[in-house]
């Protein structure tokens, strides 16, 4: 009886299953299956039936989370110096820049200033009297003008050509040389010469191209002169660097061509 009803027929079901099995691999759908990012949130979606695949076959699925908005998910830079420069995003400080104020700058900036040899272009003794006065003027009133809000120009303010000063970019260093200073403020310094006279320095925007006057110490500039100081920039104390006996202490120059 069982033969006979294998042979009527009821065994040709098994064909019929694999038929529909194998529907899904003739539609398009899975050929775009490897561009697919399945995540946890999709397989989550598709619930029991999804995974039994009672309700919907692989291709069904698929066809559908293709047809479904896809949000590509990409790593947020952190915000460390590597990636900020990658980005282009600021991050962190600015280094420190020369001249900027402060009283270790400026003791720093003095220090260079007395181990230095004379600068081209500079008059020997006029050169020493500046650094005396620098010296001076930071003991007695560093602490005090940085307090009040000077800058470092505003102090040390110089030409970068010792050969070519413009008083519109002197600090208030090269004002107190043979002078005291009487008096500071936010605004001005009171300096007194000789004794009697009164000058009063008024801070104000200096022009483009003033130095602090440790950056005239240690420049590259070359001039043509009478002493040795402003070819060689040999010490002070050289010989060679001392105006000679009778001499005046001017010293004509002329830029090197």
């Amino acid at each position: 009886m069982t033969d006979d009803l294998f042979s009527a027929g009821f065994a040709w079901d098994e064909p019929d299953v694999s038929q529909s099995a194998a529907t899904p691999v003739a539609t398009p759908a899975p050929a775009a299956a490897p561009s697919v990012k399945v995540t946890a949130s999709h397989l989550s979606d598709d619930g029991v039936a999804g995974v039994a695949g009672v309700a919907e076959t692989e291709g069904q699925r698929l066809e559908r989370l293709l047809s479904q908005p896809y949000v590509a998910v990409t790593a947020t830079p952190v915000a460390t110096p590597k990636t900020a420069d990658f980005c282009g995003v600021e991050a962190g400080d600015e280094p420190i820049v020369a001249g900027v104020a402060s009283v270790a700058n400026w003791q720093r900036g003095i220090d260079l200033l007395r181990g230095q040899r004379c600068p081209a272009g500079a008059n020997p003794k006029e050169w020493r009297d500046t650094v005396a006065a620098a010296s001076h003027l930071f003991r007695l009133w560093g602490s005090d003008l940085f307090e009040a809000g000077w800058s470092t120009l505003d102090v040390w303010g110089s030409e970068p050509d010792p050969a070519h000063r413009r008083v519109d970019r002197l600090g208030l260093v090269h004002f107190v040389i043979g002078a005291q200073v009487e008096a500071i403020d936010s605004e001005s310094a009171t300096i007194l010469h000789s004794g009697k006279d009164r000058l009063t320095y008024t801070r104000r925007q200096k022009v483009p191209g003033a130095v602090p006057l440790w950056s005239v110490a240690v420049g590259e500039s070359r001039v043509e002169g009478a002493k040795g100081c402003a070819l060689t920039r040999l010490p002070l104390n050289s010989p060679d660097c001392q105006p000679a006996s009778g001499e005046s202490d001017g010293v004509e120059m002329r830029e090197r061509t």
